[in-house]
């Protein structure tokens, strides 16, 4: 039995043991929440850190984050790079693995050539290969995209290969190779051999010769022995074969002949003889000349080939008479044709050939078309009857010519057409000078009056009366001059028949303005037309050393007026107009 002091501590020592354990389970789980795994991750072949995936126990990490104390699976990923993987008891002190260096992810190529070739280059963005003359080879590259360039003897190839992780990529290049016996007759020819696709092969030398290693397929060959050149298709057939070619080079037979004799027959700056004669030429274009002093040259162009005989006869054109038949077809066209040279140049053309039809006819033609020209002329004037002279004379040397009688009657209608219009013109040009010259007082007073300012807001007034200028401008001063008196500020005459008047009439705090047009606008008949302008004051008018100016006043108008008095304000500008209308019309009786 225990004694009695030793259940009185019983108590206490639970509550030791229980705080004790309390307090162990706190400092866990404070310093577990500390525990981390520290590391950076690289691949093989970089010297800096890489883009990456890492897990822990299956779940996202990142280096440095809380992982907690215990076994602890960690997966390292990333692209193009060997995965990373460990398992670790993490305490509470955490885990550093330093740098973790991924094995770069790599591949195989294997390469198969037929025939050997003389070099190959292997290319890609981490690493590359190069290799003589071999046929079979088998490498371990980084993963990625690779070209692959072949060289042969006479060409070379390119593939793109992609080298994917742990597996196999294969790359066969076989090439069907054979040779050629190139000869011509004669021998000495300049060739060129080249492929019409891929692989691309062209081939230079002179026959005879042996090209060897040529893939089978299509060729094009350009030969040639000076200037002679031919184009052939070649086919190569049979692998590991010889085909044999022979180019054989053929002439053509031309004659040439001329009108007259002992021309000289060019080729572009060469002398082939003179006319007649014969010449072997090899097959082709050709832009012949044939010369001769005192006579136009002759161009042709010509294609031979290998089996042709040919035979071409020229006539040479005398120089002085075509040049004299130019000259006289020159002064016979254009707007400005001088028929009298034309016919000199003629009759000069007829005395070296006094019987060619083509210069008698183009001396009829010169002499019609010169009755026609002056007709034209005088029909652009409008000369009547000078133009159907010209007709008459024309028809009289060829009395059916379509022209010429076409003409002579569009001259005739014209004439009286003319004789017609001119009445018209006449009549239309009195009408028009007399509404001028009615619209005229009006159009004085809108060009002045519309350079004042509110000349919109009045409106313009018409008075016709009879008499003359003078009469009316007399009407116009004593209306004026009637009490209340207008001061007359400007009078002057725009014209012969108007007279411009401006005046003022002012009193205490208001002013008006008139500007009056008087206009003889017929015989005996005269209008007047004024337009008023009326001011008042500004609400606002400050008196200063300048005193009351024009910018003082505003239009006496509804529009300006208070809307209680803007019929007033109407009413005494209708009054004040029609008082002052009456004025002008009283005068003007």
């Amino acid at each position: 039995m225990s004694s009695p002091r030793l259940r009185v501590f019983r108590p206490l020592l639970g509550w030791i043991v229980a705080s004790s354990l309390l307090f162990l389970w706190q400092y866990h789980r404070s310093q577990a929440s500390k525990a981390t795994m520290q590391f950076t991750v690289s691949r093989e072949g970089l010297t800096r850190p890489i883009p990456h995936e890492a897990t822990v126990n299956g779940l996202p990490y990142k280096s440095g984050q809380p992982c907690g104390v215990g076994w602890k699976k960690l997966v390292v990923q990333a692209g193009n790079a060997e995965p990373f993987e460990t398992n670790c008891f993490v305490w509470y002190a955490g885990e550093s693995f330093g740098d973790i260096t991924l094995a770069r992810t790599r591949g195989r190529m294997e390469l198969d050539f037929s025939p050997a070739v003389e070099s190959v280059q292997i290319i890609g963005e981490e690493e590359k290969r190069s290799f003589d003359n071999i046929t079979r080879e088998s490498l371990s590259l980084a993963t990625g995209r690779y070209a692959v360039e072949a060289r042969f003897a006479r060409f070379s190839t390119e593939r793109t290969v992609e080298v994917t992780r742990n597996q196999t990529s294969r790359v066969a290049i076989a090439v069907s190779l054979a040779t050629l016996n190139l000869s011509s007759e004669p021998e000495k020819a300049e060739f060129e051999l080249a492929s019409k696709s891929l692989p691309n092969v062209s081939v230079r030398g002179s026959t005879p010769a042996t090209l060897t290693d040529l893939p089978i397929g299509e060729y094009e060959l350009a030969i040639a022995r000076g200037d002679y050149r031919k184009r052939l298709p070649v086919r190569l057939t049979g692998p590991n074969s010889t085909n044999d070619l022979t180019v054989q080079f053929r002439y053509a037979r031309l004659a040439i002949s001329s009108e007259p004799a002992g021309a000289t027959v060019h080729d572009g700056s060469k002398v082939l003889g003179r006319t007649p004669a014969q010449f072997d030429l090899h097959p082709g274009s050709y832009h012949f000349q044939i010369l001769k002093p005192g006579y136009f040259g002759t161009n042709f162009d010509l294609t031979l080939s290998e089996t042709d005989s040919r035979t071409l006869s020229v006539t040479l054109a005398n120089v002085s008479f075509v040049e004299a038949i130019e000259r006289a077809r020159r002064g016979l066209s254009g707007a400005f044709a001088d028929y009298d040279r034309a016919l000199s140049d003629v009759e000069t053309a007829l005395q070296i050939k006094p019987d060619d039809e083509n210069a008698l006819q183009l001396k009829r033609t010169i002499v019609l078309n010169r009755h026609l020209r002056n007709a034209t002329q005088f029909q652009r004037t409008r000369d009547f009857a000078k133009a159907l002279a010209e007709v008459d004379a024309a028809l009289a040397l060829s009395a059916n010519h379509t022209e010429t009688l076409t003409l002579k009657g569009e001259l005739e209608k014209a004439q009286r057409a003319a004789d017609e219009q001119r009445a018209k013109a006449q009549q239309a040009a009195a009408a028009a000078q007399a509404q001028a010259r009615r619209r005229q007082p009006e159009k004085v007073l809108h060009d002045n009056a519309g350079r004042l300012r509110y000349h919109e807001l009045f409106e313009s007034q018409l008075i016709r009366g009879t008499g003359s200028l003078d009469t009316a401008r007399a009407s116009v001063l004593r209306a004026l001059g009637r009490k209340p008196e207008w001061k007359v500020e400007r009078e002057e005459k725009p014209d012969n028949d108007t007279v411009l008047v401006t005046a003022v009439k002012k009193g205490f705090g208001w002013k008006q303005n008139v500007v009056l047009v008087a206009g003889e606008v017929a015989e005996n008949e005269v209008v007047v037309c004024f337009k008023l302008f009326a001011f008042v004051l500004g609400d606002n008018v400050e008196l200063s050393l300048r005193g009351i100016t024009d910018e003082s006043y505003k239009p006496s108008h509804p529009k300006y007026a208070p809307p209680t008095r803007a019929s007033t304000v109407e009413r005494n500008l209708d009054r004040d107009t029609q008082e002052f209308k009456k004025r002008l019309e009283e005068e003007l009786r």
